[in-house]
Formats: structure tokens, C-alpha cells, sequence
């Protein structure tokens, strides 16, 4: 009861602490609400529109002028540039200035006509993926309903009718049906995976504030809850780890469902099953900045490791790029994160609609992340603690002996 009390005192004395530290109260609040906020404004409607494009058409026929009006029809793409050379829209392209270079070929309406082989031209810039994948999937559609119009008029002006010319016209076509974001939206994919990003970050640098605020022998001869000759115990360590823990999963569950009530994050398995989920991964992140702290004998250095392991944490997660393609530091690196794991749930409990219990292991993954990093990073936090305090009584006495 006594070691309860003193955790229940200590989550309490943490969380007043939090009004009287600047910094602490900045990473709370100010970076995680401002940054989110950012990020929600910076995607926008999460539909990349009116991305610059160049277009040099040699053939200048009736039928390659139709080609550049579907082309600029498309909402993805915009024909900024209309150049009279090859050689200037690939300069154009590798400038910078435009995200993709089509060219219509002369003899193109020629081709079409004769029902020749007829192709169009498209350079990418490869270095935007996101960009060059929805470009290439939106020119490729471009050309293939562009041919299907075009085949069906030309067998309909030779006296086949409409409905006849439109089936025989007809080539074999494959019928998308994503699940999860139907609507292969950017906002819905990124906001929902940059938030926990966000979250385990911050989580874990307030986490090293915490213990370095309740660790400093400066602060030793303060009022805390489990003091012993001027060490805090295990129990208040915990209270204060548990406090950080609490108010992350409540702010992170708090703006997935903002999230979610204005259709950035698209649930089939309902809101409630995430908050199990959320309370481990901000467990493990609060965790992880406990044990690097601990390993580490200055703040700035462990904030220092803190950033480096869980900045890439969204790429690492399996969103991006998967993780069964990654080499084997890769994946290692990647399950290390509670937030891979979190993603995981979140992605196929959440957003694809399986089962709960089908994606037990990633609770799993996280409650064991929590017990491993917490438990070592615990051990040492304590006995660090235990030296300090000893190291300042030495101190003390040698000053009253003087």
C-alpha cells in the first residue's frame, strides 16, 4: 500500500511540476499540437492537383491537339510548358521546373489511323516517387481511355453502331478496388502515420527531462514523494514515467479522433479499439526515453540518441517501404520502435477491418518493448540515482567537517 501510495503521489507531484518547467511544458503541448497542426494544414485535401508539366507535340494534328486537351484535362497534371523541342523539355524537367516532359511523336495521327502501333512519350522525375506515381498511373490511364475513344469513333464512322463500336473496342482492363483508403488519398495516408511519429518523439525526450528533473542533485533537498536520503525510489521513478505515459496516449487518442471524425483516418474496426493500442505505444515510447537516458550520463547526449533512433521512425515503420524487403538492421531497428508495431495494429485492426485478435502480437510487441526497455531502463535509473544521492551526502559531509 505504502509503495502505491507513493506512486499515485509521485504521477500527482510530476504532473504540478509540469506548470513551472517551461520545457516541459512546451514538449507536453506547444511542439506536438503546433507541429500537428502544421502538418494538417500543409497536406491540405490530400490530392495532389495542377502539377506543372511540359508537353512538345510534333505532330500538330487534329488528333495530337485532342491528345493535349485530355492531357490538360487531368486533374493531376497541368501543361505549364509548351515547348518545340525534346531537348528543352527534358531541360525543363531536370531543372526542376516541371514534374514530367510528354511527347507526342510525329506521324502520331497517322498511326492512330492506320491502327499502326501509336505510343506518347512520358519522362518522370523519378526523385518525387510520390509524385511520379500518380503521374504515371494518370498519364497511362489518359492513354489508354484516349485510344478507346479513338477506336470506337473510327469503327463507328466506318458504320459499325455506337453500343457495337464501343464493345469492340473494348480491351482487357483491370478493375482496382483499394481497402483502407479507397480513395488513394495522401492525407489519409500520412497524417494518421506521422502522428504517432510525433508523439513517440516527443514522449520520449520529455521522458529524459522528467528523470533528469527528478534525478538532479540540485534539486535533491525538493519536496518528492519517495525520497530516501535524498534518492528517489523505484516507486516514484515509475510515477513519474506513468504521468508522461497517461498524457501522451490521452493527447495522441485524442487527435486520432479528431482525425477521425473529419475523415482523415477511415476506421472499419471503430475508434475504441485504438486506445488499448495507443496507451502500449506511448508506454514503449516513454520507455525507450527512460532506458537511453539512463544509459547515457548527460541529458544533451541522451536527448541527442533519443532524436537519432526514433527520428526515422515513420520510415522505419513499414508504411513507406515494407519491412520484409529491408536488410536485417533494418527490420531490427524497425521492431525496436513501438510505433511500428502501433502502425501495424492501427493499419489492419483500424483501417482494413480485421479482426482484434488477429492483431494481438503488435499489442503484444509493445507491452514487451515497455517491460524490457522500463525494466532496464528502471534498474539503472535507480541505482544511478542511489550514487548520486551518495556522491552529494559525501559532499556535504566533507563540508561539514570543514
Amino acid at each position: 500500500m505504502h509503495g502505491l501510495h507513493v506512486l499515485l503521489s509521485s504521477v500527482r507531484a510530476e504532473m504540478q511540476s509540469w506548470t513551472q518547467r517551461p520545457p516541459m511544458f512546451w514538449l507536453l503541448f506547444g511542439a506536438p499540437l503546433i507541429v500537428f497542426a502544421l502538418l494538417w494544414t500543409l497536406f491540405g485535401t490530400g490530392d495532389m492537383r495542377n502539377l506543372p508539366v511540359a508537353l512538345c507535340d510534333l505532330d500538330r494534328s487534329i488528333t495530337s491537339h485532342r491528345l493535349a486537351r485530355w492531357i490538360e484535362g487531368c486533374p493531376s497534371m497541368s501543361v505549364t510548358h509548351m515547348v518545340n523541342t525534346p531537348e528543352n523539355g527534358e531541360r525543363l524537367l531536370r531543372e526542376g521546373r516541371v514534374y514530367a516532359f510528354i511527347l507526342i511523336p510525329k506521324n502520331f495521327e497517322r498511326d492512330v489511323l492506320r491502327k499502326r502501333p501509336a505510343h506518347f512519350t512520358a519522362w518522370l522525375d523519378g526523385q518525387n516517387m510520390a509524385a511520379a506515381g500518380l503521374l504515371k498511373r494518370d498519364i497511362s490511364d489518359v492513354g489508354a481511355a484516349f485510344w478507346k475513344q479513338q477506336d470506337s469513333e473510327m469503327r463507328g464512322n466506318s458504320g459499325i453502331p455506337r453500343e457495337s463500336a464501343l464493345i469492340q473496342s473494348s480491351t482487357v482492363t483491370l478493375d482496382l478496388r483499394p481497402i483502407g483508403n479507397p480513395a488513394t488519398n495522401y492525407r489519409v495516408f500520412l497524417l494518421p502515420g506521422l502522428l504517432p511519429a510525433i508523439i513517440q518523439l516527443a514522449s520520449g525526450i520529455a521522458s529524459a527531462c522528467s528523470l533528469e528533473n527528478l534525478l538532479n542533485p540540485l534539486r535533491a533537498n525538493r519536496v518528492w514523494p519517495g525520497r530516501e536520503n535524498g534518492a528517489p525510489g523505484a516507486a516514484a521513478i515509475l510515477g513519474s514515467q506513468l504521468a508522461l505515459m497517461l498524457w501522451y496516449a490521452a493527447l495522441g487518442a485524442g487527435l486520432s479522433a479528431l482525425l477521425f471524425l473529419n475523415g482523415d483516418l477511415l476506421l472499419h474496426g471503430g475508434f475504441i479499439r485504438l486506445l488499448p493500442a495507443w496507451l502500449l505505444m506511448t508506454a514503449g515510447s516513454v520507455a525507450l526515453g527512460h532506458l537511453i537516458y539512463a544509459i547515457r550520463p548527460s541529458l544533451a547526449e541522451g536527448l541527442s540518441l533519443i532524436s537519432v533512433y526514433s527520428s526515422p521512425a515513420f520510415a522505419f515503420a513499414g508504411l513507406t517501404f515494407p519491412l520484409q524487403a529491408m536488410p536485417f538492421l533494418g527490420r531490427y531497428w524497425a521492431m525496436s520502435l513501438p510505433i511500428t508495431h502501433y502502425l501495424d495494429f492501427q493499419v489492419h485492426a483500424g483501417q482494413l477491418g480485421s479482426t482484434f485478435f488477429s492483431q494481438f502480437p503488435a499489442l503484444a510487441a509493445m507491452a514487451l518493448l515497455t517491460l524490457v526497455f522500463g525494466g532496464l531502463g528502471l534498474t539503472l535509473t535507480v541505482r544511478r540515482g542511489a550514487l548520486l544521492a551518495a556522491k552529494l551526502r559525501a559532499i556535504r559531509q566533507e563540508g561539514a567537517t570543514a
